[in-house]
């Protein structure tokens, strides 16, 4: 049984899923025999859809961005549906951009160079540098750097004697965030469409499950 187009919304950064008025009457009428049966059958299919979403969102954003999938997969938040209320939800949610790291930093003489469309090519950020911990690699930028001209100093130097303007204050350096990489509008529609394919599947699987334990 074809359904309708599980329904979008990118004021919430995010896909909704769900299936609309109609396909749920349906379903409703088929097992109207089968206790809780289209709700069971409703909330396992679109639980099962939201992690193939998930995998989904992460590889259209990265088609065009040369961005790692675990700083995309890490901003994503699955709601599940449940019984009672049969809508769920794939959000993507940041409270600020992207670590610059996550787009291809490498450390050079200069700077650090970094590629964030992949239909462009590398680009240098003068004077910056990436600080390698445990947690992820972060990219900072030394503020002040620039009133004292580009000479380098030598390799090695201790840090402690650096002058003051080669040192502090320092600033993390960001790209785009994730939410907005998903609200771009030929990205979402990608997700969106294979969302309604994945729901399709999922539902036909879960109703002839149910229907086979019968």
């Amino acid at each position: 049984m074809p359904l309708g187009a599980p329904t979008a919304s990118i004021a919430r950064s995010g896909i909704s899923i769900e299936l609309n008025q109609a396909d749920m009457l349906r379903v409703n009428v088929m097992l109207a025999g089968v206790k809780n049966g289209a709700a069971t059958v409703i909330m396992r299919a679109v639980n099962k859809t939201l992690a193939g979403v998930r995998t989904d969102t992460v590889a259209e954003i990265r088609k065009g961005v040369n961005v790692t999938a675990k700083a995309v997969r890490d901003t994503i938040t699955l709601h599940k549906a449940g019984k009672a209320d049969l809508r769920a939800r794939v959000e993507s949610r940041q409270d600020y951009g992207t670590s610059l790291a996550a787009f291809g930093a490498r450390q050079t003489t200069k700077g650090v160079t970094v590629q964030v469309l992949r239909r462009s090519g590398r680009k240098l950020v003068r004077h910056a540098f990436i600080n390698r911990k445990p947690g992820g690699n972060v990219v900072f930028w030394r503020k002040g750097k620039e009133r004292v001209g580009t000479a380098p100093f030598r390799r090695g130097f201790p840090y402690g004697r650096l002058p003051r303007p080669y040192r502090l204050p320092i600033e993390k350096l960001w790209g785009p965030a994730v939410p907005a990489l998903m609200k771009h509008r030929p990205t979402f529609d990608a997700i969106e469409a294979s969302a309604k394919v994945r729901l399709d599947k999922n539902f036909a699987h879960e109703l002839e499950y149910l229907l086979s334990r019968l």
